[in-house]
């Protein structure tokens, strides 16, 4: 025990004197039946159960299926069924020894419908009649190709169109057995192996062992699963080679196996557990340090690398969350976020029977300041402005910064015009204040502005930021320090002595 407990005490190490001391046995015991075992099943047993591979066989039975799905598709897109149905007189007279033609040569039983679900012709024997397709009365939502599979049938479902104004008629099902499509696809079986294959349906296939997907008509996929069962038969024989030496050496093998990977099992899971629990305890918040316990080197390693990582991604989240959803000067919304947030709102608005107005606002004068006095001073003069602005608005609005001097507002619920040029004019009277940026230099700026409203002029969010944006672009043509209404007035700012830029 204290080998496995020195200083330098490892899992590889714990391992490795373990898989020696198995491994050693086992190839002394085992060495004479694997070549026996090998010697007798040659190069024949290689080929046959290489030839019996999931693939071929997932092969198989795609094109198999593939066949009739084509069959089908061409029959309900042929003139014969087109012509038949609008020919009452030529459904018994043609139609039906054409189905039955095809139900002798393919295996598939069919079934017309007319365009309400009324079955006119079938073929193929059985007590169980068929049933029209689910959407035959959603004439809107008619798909060009449906099937569905279970235990006793794969089904496929198509519509008949008329071939003036491609509208559909009818409707042509088929239903063949699913043990007559694995047996027409001529699945490999051998001494060792047989294929059993189970048809089914779903709306989103991922690809999995054992599985194939035959068909995808983008809202319904079928699908195979192919399963090899093992022919006891040969197990059996195989069994039979196996010699009492070779019994015996497997369970001796197995005890040594099970002693040695209980006792290294013990060692190494016990500071697994208990750092596990401390990291599952970490996860949920509570405050929990690193187990000081003995353990392997690594583990050790391991815990700390987690607890600092923990500790890291924290701080990590925090930093790109503020990043993500604010900006990172003014903190005000990002674009993104706002865009978020107020969608949000717009919905609870609609839900609410309210209303909300999105008001594009820009400084106007703004890049001549920067220009002239340089980008701290912008930084100043944005930052001042944006909390004189969030101590105007409600708690409930919302501000997001657009880029440079452009700035977002959405005010809900409000959507009277007199109201918003109320709260506009305010804004503005505070925004072309003075703004000290340092030195004893104090600066102010324009401010022009658009609105739009929900849901007067657009329900549509991205309209709405549109409309906006122009409606202010339509204040800074008209002579700047205004507001302009998407669907309404122009009116008049608070503003401030200063000589127009060309910003």
């Amino acid at each position: 025990m204290k080998f496995f407990r020195r200083a330098d005490w490892t899992i590889e190490r714990t391992i490795r004197n373990g898989i020696v001391t198995i491994s050693s046995t086992a190839v002394l015991l085992t060495a004479s039946l694997a070549w026996k075992l090998a010697h007798d099943a040659g190069q024949e047993t290689l080929r046959e159960v290489t030839e019996l591979s999931i693939e071929t066989t997932q092969n198989r039975v795609a094109n198999v299926v593939t066949r009739h799905i084509r069959e089908f598709e061409q029959i309900a897109s042929s003139n014969v069924i087109a012509t038949a149905l609008t020919d009452s007189s030529g459904r018994e007279g043609y139609l039906a020894p054409f189905l039955e033609q095809r139900t002798q040569a393919t295996g598939l039983t069919f079934a017309i419908f007319d365009y309400r679900g009324r079955m006119l012709i079938r073929t193929g024997g059985g007590s169980d009649v068929p049933a029209p397709p689910s959407w035959v009365k959603e004439a809107t939502q008619v798909p060009d190709l449906d099937f569905s599979a279970g235990p006793d049938n794969v089904a496929f479902a198509a519509p008949i169109r008329f071939f003036a104004d491609n509208k559909p008629i009818g409707f042509l099902t088929a239903r063949i057995p699913p043990a007559v499509l694995a047996a027409d696809s001529d699945l490999l079986s051998s001494k060792f192996f047989t294929a059993k294959v189970s048809f089914y349906t779903t709306e989103t296939y991922e690809p999995q062992p054992l599985h194939v997907k035959i068909s995808d008509t983008g809202k319904k996929v079928l699908a195979a699963r192919i399963e090899l069962e093992p022919q006891m038969s040969w197990l059996d024989a195989t069994l039979q080679k196996m010699t009492t030496l070779g019994i015996l050496a497997t369970i001796t093998i197995l005890m040594s196996g099970l002693l040695m990977a209980r006792w290294s099992a013990h060692l190494i899971a016990s500071p697994i557990r208990e750092l596990t629990q401390a990291v599952k305890q970490l996860r949920e918040g509570h405050d929990v340090s690193a187990p000081k316990g003995e353990m392997p080197v690594e583990i050790n390693t391991l815990s700390a690398a987690l607890f600092l990582a923990f500790e890291e991604r924290g701080a990590a989240l925090n930093k790109l969350q503020n990043l993500a959803h604010y900006d990172s000067l003014t903190g005000t919304l990002s674009r993104a976020y706002f865009d978020h947030q107020a969608r949000n709102m717009l919905q609870i608005a609609a839900r609410n029977d309210a209303t909300a107005t999105l008001v594009y606002l820009d400084l106007d004068r703004f890049k001549a300041i920067n220009d002239t006095y340089g980008h701290d001073a912008g930084d100043i003069l944005l930052t001042t402005i944006t909390t004189r602005i969030q101590r105007r608005l409600r708690t409930n609005d919302l501000i997001g910064r657009r880029g440079g001097d452009e700035f977002v507002l959405l005010l809900s619920p409000l959507g009277d015009h007199g109201d918003i040029g109320t709260l506009a004019y305010d804004l503005s009277r505070m925004i072309t204040m003075p703004v000290d940026i340092g030195n004893g230099i104090s600066v102010s700026v324009g401010v022009s502005m658009g609105a739009a409203t929900y849901p007067d002029d657009s329900q549509n969010y991205n309209d709405l930021v549109t409309l906006a944006d122009q409606a202010m672009y339509e204040s800074k043509k008209f002579g700047r320090g205004r507001m302009t209404f998407a669907s309404g007035p122009t009116v008049p700012l608070a503003s401030q002595d200063w000589t127009a830029s060309t910003d």
